[in-house]
């Protein structure tokens, strides 16, 4: 047994502590301006991220009243950026838009669409040596059509560019595609129409090994589906068209905005399928486990609210779907859904946002078993951005970290990973009202913290309607294991007096309970969970009982009491769920209490959720602020093991 001695408003509890739970807060360093341009407006970032390589692309009006695309690099993790290079200088006068970036080792690959009277072109710019300098431009399109939409797909030295080629005329549109061998210095495979059919657009790609997937929305049906082809040879040819969507002509559904993610010989392709009835619009899913060969039957990932937006991304076995949930009215929360087993099943899906605000375009990165999120709110007047993360594969994620945090209003963040380094890029206008800027934060290390529960004060006097005396064996629960997201009761009775444990909210006096009582995870005020009635006529009988807390996201973080039902006033303990304050920026914390832990809490003293130096790990009593309490939480265990 491991007696601890913690403050908890004000008071001391001694109790028996059992299991923890490990969580952590992502750190990151000052924002960085990287266009630095007082004049003009930087919009619309890209970044890419390969080893230690980060590279920002963006869109800039300096050079007269067309825009340009803009780049910069670091090869430092993002803790300095080279100059900045203007990628579009030297082609003819026209608008610079649909810029992407993809990076692999030391090359980076920037494409875009210039649009020029009469026709658009896509064009295409090659870094060997990790963006400090780029070799020519080449015009991928070169042709009478308008070209547009570009994207980008690496896999090894193979270099693979889809885009929309539209008629001048607009009336007809179809999905081209070039691909190159020798990390884009040339270009074998020219202008291969992949749809054929004049009715194609917005193309999204992904490239494994060998295999390259396009998919893209196609009308030929006149149903808005999404179609898919896949090529088994470096994109040297592609197999037959596969509709993954197969929408009716008589629902009048639509389908759109799709996204595709591929692991090995596994492909994921989600997009929002709108409809025009009250049916609410949906996230659907198709799922190939035979490199695209085949996929599955379209299901639909959200069945109960009105999505948008969705992201998907993919590594091993677990498949993690983001999207914008817009079903409640004046709200749009960020939300995740995970699986493990190839996309078969899908955890509930979890709020990463606040319900109160409007949380926007969130955008999703995967790196090993870290997930990332990012979205901006736009319900205040100075919009910003946010981010959460998640260090165990999305079974759990730590508080919301406002990565803005000035006064300016921010949008339009993108993000991307690369190793145990995460980057959000946004625009920003905080130096002028008038004028974006293209803003830069990577994080420098995580905050580690450990969730522990106490349990305490349970009466051992015997309860009424027992047959005899009851030993501490006999009449006491054990809280025997936390873990995860739950507290584990073992119960051994070893009376005939009918029994259960419930789990109340703080405060909760003996004269408040009764059997008759609802419990529910959702109550404020009241019984959160019960266990099953107890009544053994055997020597011992023996209870688990599972309740749900604390929540996922740590959010579970205080007292709680737990009572017996049918006899309230003999039989009552607490439970203390509390963070230990090892808390300074490490890798995987020292499990030692010292001066870089109690300078943390000193940085974030003062601090609120959403606030520039908020860190929920230093809130030791969950009370929603960094107050004395967490300093004098954090002296306690000064030099001491944790």
């Amino acid at each position: 047994m491991i007696l601890v001695v913690i403050l908890t408003l004000g008071s001391t509890i001694i109790g028996t502590r059992i299991g923890q739970v490990q969580g952590s807060d992502t750190v990151f360093n000052s924002a960085i301006n990287l266009s630095i341009d007082p004049a003009f407006d930087s919009d619309y970032p890209i970044v890419a991220a390969s080893g230690t390589g980060v590279y920002v692309t963006w869109l800039n009006s300096t050079f007269g009243s067309n825009t340009d695309v803009l780049f910069r690099a670091s090869n430092d993790s993002g803790t300095t950026f080279g100059p900045v290079i203007n990628l579009s200088k030297n082609l003819p006068a026209g608008n610079n838009v649909n810029q992407q970036v993809a990076a692999s080792g030391n090359y980076v690959y920037v494409v875009w669409q210039e649009s020029i009277t009469p026709n658009d072109e896509i064009w295409v710019r090659t870094s060997s040596n990790n963006g400090q300098s780029f070799g020519g431009a080449v015009n991928l399109s070169n042709d009478a059509q308008s070209s547009g939409f570009p994207q980008v797909a690496i896999s090894g030295s193979f270099v693979y560019v889809a885009w929309a080629s539209q008629s001048t005329t607009g009336s007809t549109s179809d999905v081209l595609f070039s691909a190159s061998a020798d990390n884009g210095q040339t270009f074998s495979v020219s202008k291969l129409n992949l749809s054929n059919d004049l009715k194609a657009t917005s193309p999204e790609m992904a490239a494994s090994a060998n295999n390259v997937y396009v998919a893209w929305q196609d009308n030929s049906t006149g149903a808005y589906d999404i179609f898919l082809k896949t090529s088994t040879n470096n994109g040297s040819g592609f197999g037959t068209t596969q509709n993954l969507s197969i929408n009716s002509l008589a629902s009048a559904a639509r389908s759109l905005g799709q996204q595709i993610a591929s692991a090995g010989n596994n492909v994921y392709v989600v997009w929002t399928r709108v409809t025009p009835t009250t049916t609410p619009d949906s996230t659907m899913l198709a799922v190939s486990m035979n490199s695209g060969t085949s996929f599955t039957t379209a299901t639909q990932v959200t069945t109960a609210s009105t999505t948008l937006h969705p992201q998907v991304a993919a590594t091993g076995n677990n498949v993690y779907i983001l999207w914008e949930d817009d079903s409640r009215a004046g709200t749009a929360v960020a939300t995740l859904a995970a699986s493990y087993n190839n996309g078969a099943s899908f955890s509930t899906p979890f709020s990463l946002s606040s319900g109160v605000g409007f949380s926007q375009f969130p955008q999703l990165a995967v790196s090993g078993t870290n997930v990332y999120v990012t979205w901006w709110d736009s319900s205040s007047t100075n919009r910003d951005v946010f981010f959460r993360s998640s260090s165990d594969n999305a079974a759990t994620f730590g508080g919301t970290v406002n990565v803005s945090t000035n006064l300016g209003r921010s949008s339009g963040p993108v993000i991307a990973a690369s190793g145990s380094k995460v980057y959000v890029v946004w625009q920003d206008d905080t130096q002028s009202s008038q004028v974006d800027d293209i803003l830069f934060r990577a994080n420098v290390g995580k905050i580690n913290y450990v969730l522990n529960a106490l349990q305490s004060g349970w009466n051992s006097t015997s309860p009424p309607g027992t047959t005899s005396p009851c030993t501490n064996q006999g009449c006491n629960p054990g809280l025997v294991r936390f873990k995860g997201k739950s507290f584990i009761i073992e119960i051994i009775w070893q009376d005939l007096a009918q029994q259960n444990i419930a789990i109340y909210t703080n405060g909760t006096s003996p004269g408040s309970v009764s059997p008759s009582d609802t419990c529910s995870l959702t109550n404020s005020v009241g019984c959160l969970a019960r266990s099953q009635r107890v009544n053994s006529t055997s020597t011992i009988g023996v209870l688990i009982f599972t309740p749900t807390m604390p929540g996922r996201d740590f959010t579970g973080i205080g007292r709680y009491e737990y009572y017996s039902q049918y006899s309230p006033t003999n039989m009552h303990g607490q439970i203390q769920v509390y963070k230990t304050p090892d808390l300074a920026p490490q890798p995987n914390g020292d499990g030692v209490v010292n001066i870089l832990d109690m300078a943390t809490v000193g940085l974030a003293f003062g601090s609120i959720p959403g606030g520039a130096h908020w860190i929920i790990a230093a809130d030791m009593d969950n009370n929603g602020k960094i107050d004395i309490l967490d300093v004098a939480f954090a002296a306690i265990y000064f030099g001491k093991s944790v």
